[in-house]
Order: structure tokens, then sequence, then C-alpha cells
């Protein structure tokens, strides 16, 4: 499929309210990158969609587990 993508970047200083603030405007970016701190936060908040049932569908298998397990709510 054809797929544009809009990369934005951001300063890491104040992104926990940067994000914070773009999830309650339910106008947040689809897929972000947030500190394994953080996660938690925005998961209980229900800012983040549980992938945990698509890990097949996404190869799974293939990611490295030091960066999926602190992904893991």
């Amino acid at each position: 499929p054809k797929i544009d993508v809009k990369i934005q970047i951001q300063e890491w200083d104040g992104i926990g309210q940067k994000i914070t603030a773009a999830l309650a405007s339910n106008d947040a970016p689809d897929v972000i990158e947030a500190g394994n701190t953080q996660v938690a936060q925005f998961a209980e908040s229900g800012g983040l969609l549980d992938l945990s049932d698509r890990t097949d569908e996404l190869n799974g298998e293939d990611w490295l587990s030091g960066l999926a397990e602190p992904g893991a709510y």
C-alpha cells in the first residue's frame, strides 16, 4: 500500500508534557517514541493501543526482547 509518513522530530526536554497534551487533544500522532519510564503513564490514561494480540501480524518474533519487554504492560 502507498503510505505517506510525516516525521516530526521534537526536543526531548518536555516531551512528556507534549505527548500528554497531544493525547488529550484527540489529535495525537499515530506513532510516537517515548521513554520507557513514560509508557505506563500513557498506557494508564488510555493513550496507547495494546498490540499484544497482533504480535504475529507485526512480526513480534523478530523484536529484540530488550526493546519489547519495556513496552509491555
